[in-house]
């Protein structure tokens, strides 16, 4: 466990192989609708089977080691590459959240607003006690648009990161990739013909300041 964590904290990411029970998997790939669009927001609130993610062993242990045990879930999106629903996603961070409602607050901004759900980047000690799980329903390859990262670039300056040494995360169904917000990542379109499912999680340790409140949260 020292391992993982020591290799979140430094690399920014690390992958759980067969972190999610064969069950589970087909459970929530047989109970989960078909993705139209960009991505099914709020998954936890429509289908609470996703919240058995977070009772698999592996899964729960990491995040506590990470987190502590008073963490919460904030936001869930199930993600599907697939013929009609592609996308190429260029270098970036995870640098915003969501919440209930805006409250001007000190160290947060720029707003916007996405889907109707106010959206808006908060100091960087708050993302930086956050983690994203991505759990894989299906396998998940290069030809199929496996995430890419970009190695300890959660703590550091942006820069040209063509030029600077990236990871690809391929995975079976059942392997989970643990995230950090800031690390840079990007993934390529898909070029085959079948799903490439993930259960993305993103996770807290803290509340929010001055009334501002999460909009999703358990």
């Amino acid at each position: 466990m020292s391992e993982t964590v020591a290799a979140i904290d430094r690399d920014g990411f690390t992958i759980l192989r067969n972190a999610c029970s064969a069950e589970l998997v087909e459970s929530l790939r047989a109970s989960l609708p078909p993705v139209e669009g960009a991505g099914l927001r709020g998954l936890r609130m429509k289908h609470p089977i996703v919240d058995k993610v977070f009772l698999q062993p592996a899964i729960e242990s990491t995040i506590t080691a990470v987190l502590g045990d008073r963490y919460r879930c904030v936001r869930s999106i199930l993600f599907d590459k697939r013929p009609g629903s592609n996308w190429l996603v260029p270098p970036h961070r995870d640098m915003t959240i969501c919440v209930e409602k805006r409250i001007e607050t000190a160290g947060f901004g720029p707003w916007s607003v996405k889907d109707g759900i106010p959206h808006v980047q908060p100091p960087d000690d708050i993302l930086d006690r956050m983690l994203t799980i991505r759990l894989h329903l299906d396998k998940t390859t290069s030809d199929s648009g496996a995430l890419r990262v970009w190695p300890g670039s959660h703590a550091k300056p942006d820069q040209d990161w063509d030029r600077a040494e990236s990871v690809l995360c391929e995975a079976e169904a059942g392997d989970v990739l643990l995230m950090r917000p800031r690390i840079v990542h990007a993934s390529s379109k898909s070029t085959l013909e079948r799903p490439r499912r993930i259960v993305h999680l993103e996770l807290a340790a803290d509340e929010l300041p001055n009334g501002l409140c999460w909009y999703e949260s358990a």
